[in-house]
């Protein structure tokens, strides 16, 4: 039994350690060059602070920023702002996906692709 529980033990720590918390510069050096698409979302962010969030066709402005290793935006017009740690995961398939993690612990999921 304990040789049979081993590998998927294994298999399971390795599945986990493919996803990589993000320090807040890698956060400021990634988005910028990066679309981040949801099952019917797609979010890009510039280099200047700006982002725009589209759902379902519907255009989104905001902006964003980091704070320590945190990734955070603001979506006027509301007055407050949402923070997320971010974790990168990197694929065996060679997709990779950035983990949006927010205070209540729910995670967000979105397939990146360069920008063109």
């Amino acid at each position: 039994m304990i040789r049979l529980l081993a590998p998927l033990m294994f298999l399971a720590c390795t599945a986990q350690a493919a996803e990589r918390p993000l320090a807040g510069a890698e956060i400021r050096a990634l988005l910028p060059t990066i679309k981040a698409l949801g099952d019917k979302t797609q979010q890009t962010f510039g280099a200047d602070g700006k982002t725009v969030y589209i759902d379902n066709g519907r255009a989104t402005f905001g902006t964003w920023w980091t704070s320590g290793d945190q990734y955070c935006s603001n979506w006027p017009p509301a007055a407050g702002h949402a923070c997320y740690d971010v974790l990168l995961d990197e694929l065996s398939s060679g997709d990779t996906h950035l983990i949006w993690i927010g205070d209540s612990g729910r995670r967000f999921v979105d397939l990146i692709i360069p920008k063109e």
